[in-house]
């Protein structure tokens, strides 16, 4: 595709909104637009989800993990990751179709990419409540570790899940307040870190 081709194709991209319409049809484009300026591409079959297939474009730093439903041929999902520091994939942004949100989509793709693929994951400064409770369903995940680390202080402590109030709370509240885990939609400095146990 030659480049004036690209900047066509970019200026009528769809606007992502708030209704169903909109994130379907930007997830199809993104999709499109994946296969035709993608060379690497991998597929994987995903056992927690039959009849539904991982799709994988690599460009570069970034990576767009798409979740297809097999029987529709249907984007369930699309998750972008960029590898921004060494050894760490950050979450760019996490996408789920109405249909399939409350499904536990988000936990089970990014299960997926850090123990069957061998990805570790970082997440933004800023978690919404969603962000907040896929983040939580991984902490209580046996397979996967979940840290958090202090941009400012440099400091960290394991995370662990507190089901008495239903959120993530840290095992060394000295070297880290709990409450940096839940300002929402702030910069509190605090990632989250999760690897493959």
């Amino acid at each position: 595709m030659r480049a004036h081709e690209l900047v066509k194709e970019i200026q009528y991209a769809p606007h992502i909104g708030k209704d169903n319409r909109s994130i379907t049809s930007s997830m199809k484009y993104n999709y499109k637009y994946d296969n035709k300026t993608s060379r690497n591409i991998e597929r994987y079959d995903i056992p927690e989800l039959p009849d539904h297939t991982i799709e994988i474009f690599n460009k570069g730093n970034t990576s767009h993990v798409y979740l297809i439903n097999d029987d529709t041929e249907e984007i369930v999902a699309i998750v972008d990751i960029n590898k921004s520091i060494p050894n760490f994939f950050r979450i760019e942004s996490t996408k789920v179709v109405p249909a399939y949100q409350g499904k536990r989509i988000g936990p089970t793709i990014y299960k997926f990419i850090i123990v069957d693929l061998g990805v570790n994951l970082i997440s933004d400064d800023a978690q919404s409540p969603g962000g907040a409770k896929l983040w939580a369903n991984l902490a209580k995940d046996p397979e996967i570790k979940v840290v958090a680390y202090d941009l400012a202080t440099k400091k960290s402590s394991p995370v662990v899940y507190d089901s008495e109030n239903q959120r993530l709370a840290v095992a060394n509240p000295k070297a880290i307040n709990n409450q940096s885990l839940y300002v929402k939609y702030t910069q509190n400095k605090v990632v989250l870190l999760a690897t493959k146990r």
